[in-house]
């Protein structure tokens, strides 16, 4: 189960209560509470985007760096196979061992 999904089962849990007490305030608190229950799912609607935000540069950033490193390991190859064929040209070093 994702994140997200968690979140939002929390978040209607969270509404079925504040709908479950309305009732029970006397009529000139069922105004705050409604305002108050508002506030409440503003900020936690906010703090869900924010999470999916962080999640989504997360995943660019891993992505990035997987890359990055295959590139490095390919310069690596490119620089050992350079090596050995300047090395062999030469007749000056034994073949590089290439990892």
């Amino acid at each position: 189960m994702s994140i997200f999904k968690v979140l939002g089962l929390i978040g209607d849990r969270a509404w079925g209560v504040v709908q479950a007490l309305l009732p029970l305030a006397r009529p000139g608190e069922m105004k705050k509470v409604a305002e108050f229950s508002d506030l409440v799912m503003g900020q936690y609607k906010s703090l869900v985007e924010q999470l999916e935000k962080v999640v989504g540069d997360y995943f660019d950033l891993s992505k990035k760096i997987r890359e990055m490193h295959e590139e490095m390991f390919n310069l690596k190859e490119q620089l050992a196979a350079a090596i050995t064929d300047t090395c062999l040209a030469a007749r000056t070093c034994t073949k590089v061992e290439r990892r």
